[in-house]
C-alpha cells in the first residue's frame, strides 16, 4: 500500500486510484493478515521499559489504523463507502472486519501482557468537516459489532478504550456508547455541550484539543 503525506492536514493517506483490494467479496485472494508471532514483543517491551516505567504520566498505546480506516486504506474511500451499503458486498465487509478483529484482539492481549499502560487509543476517522461518511444505521450494522469486540478486548485486559475519530460525527455517538467506548477524542467542530446534555448518564467522555493560547493573551 502506497501512502502519501498530505501537508495541509499534517497526515498521511493512501495514494488513490490503485486500491490493493479491488473486490471485498474475495478479499482473501488479495490480503494476508499479519502473523503477530513474527514480531519481537519481548524485545520491544525491554527497549521501552523505561518509557512505560514513568508512573507520573498517563500511558497510552496508539493503534493508528482502525476498522474503517483500514478498509479505506485498502479500497479507497469511495469504494469502501459503497461496500458498506451494497448488499452484494456487505457480507465480504463483515468477513474482512471479523478477521481484522481477530488480529486486533490478539494484538491487544499481547500489548497488555508486555507493556504497563492504561489506555489503547484507536484512530478511525468517521467523518468530514460537515458530516460522517456513513449513517448511524450503517454504522450500527457494519462497524459497531467489530468496534465492540475491540473495546471488550481492552476492558477484559483492564484497559480503557479511546476512539480518536476526526469529523463532525455527533450523530454517530449512540454507536460509540453502544460499543462501550470510554472516550471520544474528536475535533472542536462538534457541539460537546449539546452532547453532554443529551447523553448525561452514558459511559462516554468527550475530549478534544482546545484552541492554542495566543502569545499576546493575558493570564486569565
Amino acid at each position: 500500500v502506497e501512502w502519501e503525506f498530505v501537508p495541509q492536514v499534517n497526515g498521511a493517506m493512501v495514494k488513490p486510484g490503485n486500491p490493493k483490494l479491488p473486490d471485498i467479496t474475495e478479499w482473501e485472494k488479495y490480503i494476508q493478515m499479519p502473523d503477530l508471532d513474527e514480531m519481537d514483543w519481548a524485545g520491544s517491551a525491554e527497549r521501552n521499559r523505561e518509557h512505560f516505567a514513568n508512573s507520573d504520566r498517563l500511558r497510552i498505546i496508539r493503534c493508528t489504523c482502525g476498522l474503517w480506516e483500514r478498509l479505506i486504506s485498502l479500497m479507497d474511500v469511495e469504494n469502501a463507502a459503497v461496500a458498506l451499503i451494497d448488499e452484494e458486498q456487505q457480507e465480504g465487509v463483515h468477513r474482512f472486519l471479523s478477521a481484522l478483529c481477530d488480529v486486533y484482539e490478539d494484538m491487544i492481549d499481547r500489548y497488555a501482557s508486555h507493556f504497563d499502560f492504561e489506555i489503547l487509543q484507536m484512530h478511525d476517522d468517521w467523518g468530514t468537516n460537515r458530516a460522517p461518511f456513513f449513517s448511524l444505521d450503517t454504522c450500527r450494522e457494519m462497524i459497531l459489532p467489530y468496534l465492540k469486540r475491540v473495546v471488550n478486548a481492552c476492558h477484559r485486559n483492564g484497559l480503557l478504550f479511546e476512539l480518536h475519530s476526526c469529523g463532525k460525527n455527533e450523530m454517530l455517538v449512540p454507536a460509540m456508547i453502544e460499543a462501550g467506548v470510554d472516550m471520544w477524542f474528536g475535533q472542536g467542530l462538534n457541539d460537546y455541550a449539546m452532547l453532554s446534555e443529551k447523553y448525561p448518564d452514558s459511559c462516554i467522555t468527550f475530549g478534544f484539543i482546545p484552541p492554542a493560547v495566543r502569545e499576546e493573551a493575558d493570564e486569565e
